[in-house]
């Protein structure tokens, strides 16, 4: 007797065609990303050389290396095998000991995002070369149509892409037909290209051509030409060579604990705008790296304070400790950055948090040094400081003009010797006695028979001087009375105003007269005099407020 009982089925994984779309055309939205995915593969394929070839008329990208190439079998049981990864059973480096960038095996999903076709082509040394088209038109189609992967066939190259490597011993050569690429020039991508992957730091036999010219660090000169201050952190062993090109103006090591095998730099330009090396406002940053790959731009970028300093640094910071065979996957899925809860992960952002206190103050000073704008919440030098020496620099600026840089050692000497202080002490004196002229002027005060004589002579003697130096006409604005008188003369005048709140008339008046004259000969007031003028005019500037308010009161 036959039984009804049913077999029961078997179930397995089935996947759409749409997770390559997610996984790669939706996932690697920046090229600079994706280019990274093509030069980490022949990193990891122990290419001595990769090059990048960019047609923009034919909207074609050609990139290929001297790697050791795919066999048949590896093309489809590894390359073409989303979520194979290298690592399996713990192998963490390449043939030649080179640390192995690639991981979750979906980096390739990235060629998918930039063209409407892909040929990959390869060759291993002693054999004929092997490769597929991935064509997103037809992918397009059969997504469409809901078919799995399991569904569809890729074609085979063109016969030029099939013939492509024959002349060489070995490598990879992929073609992208119909390129879909913002407008970036050249330069953009030689400068990223430079500074965002750093194989070279730590291989110096490989090499990246773009268009038939290797880039170096000479990519990075206008970047390194307008850098001023750089902060190490590291030993001089593990010092990038990008610093070898900056001639900075000040330069130190970052003190404070950072956790073992972090190196690298932090720098800062002449001025924010330096940083714009990319133009269309994309600003390099500080940015985290692993094994030679930017693995996180702008990395402590919501991490820094908002101090103005901030907007003038760059920096490269290399952790590879994060990325070996003993440590968890810390890459988020885009590859473009690094997932935070992670001790190891908040242990630098740490260090660099405390590490900024020092960076902030010291670029606070050698800024001043350089006689340029500081951080104004530093507490090395008051507000009133920072004005004045900013007046100060741009009169010299405006008189001395295109000699200003021969000039700035004599203006530094002038500077110990008290011009920028007695410039402030100047504004004191004169902000203190214009206020009073404007009141006693405002409720049309009358001046006495003594202060009338005290302003004639002053005039009298103003009027010979005019005509020693033979100038024509009077060059005063302002030449009423009052403008002939001094601090003194008019606080006792002020002092009449109000009979209910009469200024204090004790040895101030004539204290505030010594200091003045000092001043007014362009003298430099000592340490104890700046203080003492302080203390009286904020002393007078007290009582005068309280005139004002009396005075207004009873109006």
């Amino acid at each position: 007797m036959e039984s009804n009982v049913r077999e029961p089925r078997e179930f397995k994984f089935e996947f759409s065609l749409s997770v390559l779309d997610q996984l790669g055309r939706k996932l690697y939205r920046n090229f600079i990303t994706i280019l990274g995915e093509a030069v980490s593969n022949s990193w990891d394929a122990d290419a001595r050389n990769v090059w990048i070839e960019l047609d923009r008329d034919r909207r074609q990208l050609r990139i290929r290396d001297d790697g050791i190439g795919m066999t048949e079998s590896d093309m489809q049981d590894k390359f073409l095998k989303i979520g194979y990864t290298k690592r399996r059973g713990g192998a963490t480096r390449t043939a030649s000991n080179r640390p192995f960038i690639g991981a979750k095996g979906i980096g390739k999903l990235a060629l998918l995002s930039c063209a409407d076709r892909v040929q990959i082509i390869s060759k291993m040394k002693g054999n004929d070369s092997v490769g597929c088209e991935i064509d997103n038109l037809i992918i397009d189609e059969a997504m469409s149509n809901d078919l799995s992967t399991d569904q569809l066939s890729l074609n085979l190259p063109s016969p030029a892409g099939i013939t492509a490597l024959d002349a060489y011993a070995s490598g990879t050569f992929l073609i992208f037909d119909q390129l879909r690429v913002s407008n970036s020039t050249d330069e953009y991508l030689r400068k990223a290209l430079a500074l965002y992957f750093r194989f070279s730091f730590i291989d110096p036999t490989f090499t990246i051509h773009y268009n038939g010219i290797p880039i170096s660090e000479k990519d990075l000169k206008s970047l390194a030409d307008s850098t001023e201050f750089v902060w190490q952190i590291g030993t001089e062993e593990d010092q990038d060579s990008f610093l070898q090109t900056i001639d900075s103006k000040f330069s130190t090591k970052l003190s404070g604990v950072f956790p073992n095998g972090v190196h690298g730099f932090i720098a800062s330009t002449k001025a924010p705008k330096d940083l714009l090396i990319f133009g269309s406002g994309n600003r390099v940053g500080i940015d985290l790296f692993v094994n030679g790959r930017l693995r996180e731009r702008n990395f402590v970028e919501d991490r820094f304070s908002a101090r103005i300093a901030s907007q003038y640094l760059y920096g490269q910071i290399h952790f590879d400790a994060i990325d070996t065979d003993t440590t968890e996957d810390l890459f988020t899925t885009s590859r473009e950055g690094v997932i935070r809860d992670n001790p190891e992960v908040e242990a630098l952002i740490n260090s660099l948090r405390k590490a900024s206190v020092q960076i902030f103050d010291n670029w606070d000073e050698w800024r001043l040094k350089l006689r340029e704008s500081g951080d104004e919440e530093n507490k090395r030098l008051s507000r009133t400081q920072r004005a004045t020496r900013t007046i100060v620099d741009e009169q010299a600026k405006s008189l001395f003009q295109d000699d200003y840089e021969k000039i700035l050692k004599h203006l530094n000497v002038a500077q110990k010797e008290g011009l920028e202080s007695n410039l402030a002490n100047y504004s004191i004196i004169y902000t203190l006695e214009n206020l009073l002229r404007s009141l006693i002027d405002e409720f049309d005060v009358h001046l006495d028979n003594k202060f009338q004589n005290i302003a004639n002579g002053w005039r009298q003697s103003s009027d010979r001087l005019q005509v020693e130096a033979g100038v024509p006409v009077n060059c005063r604005l302002n030449d009423s009375d009052l403008y002939y008188l001094q601090l003194k003369d008019l606080i006792e005048i002020a002092s009449s105003i109000s009979q209910s709140l009469p200024i204090s008339l004790d040895n101030r008046i004539n204290s505030l007269k010594y200091l003045r004259n000092i001043i007014m000969h362009c003298a430099q007031l000592t340490e104890y005099g700046s203080n003492l003028l302080r203390d009286q005019s904020e002393a007078a500037s007290a009582e005068v407020r309280l005139l004002v308010n009396d005075l207004y009161h009873s109006a």
